[in-house]
């Protein structure tokens, strides 16, 4: 079973340490939204940034966007910081009684990270849109809310 609060606090460390060694080299960017991409059943987590000049948004709004044609899609590929959190969140939903249930667990994790004092500070550093925000949600459904409840 999963514990939330120890892998929502793994989580967040390590998403905080990424995005503050990465903010040197994204530092000319301008962002306007930060999306924390879940697979629990891939076992993958993936970081991803829109930005304001990426033209996936003068297309589409971000939520309708399809994340994979960001320019900064999945900015670190295969994410080391997160290799185990990764693994141990995809041995849990394949053996979870009720997949849909983990998966969901997961969203509502990953979104307490990315929302977490930690990785808001750590985001600060970035030049960001007034209208910035950060989401997760389900990749499988369309319809998805933001857990992250903007």
């Amino acid at each position: 079973m999963i514990d939330p609060f120890a892998f929502t606090a793994r989580l967040a460390r390590a998403l905080a340490q990424e995005l503050r060694a990465q903010h040197a080299r994204l530092s000319d960017e301008t962002m306007r939204l930060f999306d924390l991409g879940c697979f629990p059943w891939h076992g993958y987590l993936e970081l991803s940034f829109l930005t304001d000049t990426d033209t996936a948004w003068s297309t589409r709004q971000p939520l309708e966007a399809s994340v994979g044609d960001w320019r900064l899609y999945n900015f670190v590929p295969q994410w080391p910081l997160a290799r185990d959190i990764a693994g141990e969140m995809k041995r849990h939903y394949e053996q979870a009684p009720s997949p849909r249930e983990a998966a969901l667990c997961y969203f509502q994790a990953c979104a307490a990270a990315v929302c977490s004092e930690e990785v808001s500070e750590a985001l600060s550093v970035y030049h960001r849109t007034p209208d910035f925000y950060v989401r997760v949600f389900d990749p499988d459904d369309y319809f998805s809310p933001n857990y992250c409840g903007a």
